[in-house]
């Protein structure tokens, strides 16, 4: 139980940065990076799954965020073959950017 408990305060401590009496949280770059990565898969899915069951209501909502770009010359109403392609460099470059965030963040918050 004691071990346990110097455990969880060791990891407690390491998490927090101490600077002129105010604590500042340092983010764990890998966890940040590896959660957004999730959380677009995620969203990439649901999208894939929201155009191939809804796709009237699907091409409206992306033609309101291209602000009204015609989409129609390219829209085809359906998830592409592309679609694992799209899903892993769409996971990939949300990781890096996650990492990179992470890591500027823990920089900036040093000073």
């Amino acid at each position: 139980m004691r071990k346990r408990r110097v455990e969880a305060v060791e990891l407690k401590q390491s998490l927090l940065l101490r600077s002129k009496g105010v604590r500042k949280m340092k983010l764990n770059e890998m966890a940040w990076a590896n959660a957004l990565a999730v959380m677009m898969g995620a969203v990439y899915i649901f999208c894939a799954v929201a155009v191939a069951i809804f796709p009237g209501i699907s091409r409206v909502v992306a033609t309101s965020w291209f602000h009204g770009m015609d989409l129609g010359a390219v829209w085809t109403g359906a998830p592409r073959g592309n679609f694992f392609l799209g899903l892993v460099t769409a996971m990939g470059l949300t990781w890096l950017a996650g990492w990179v965030f992470a890591l500027t963040y823990n920089k900036l918050a040093r000073k």
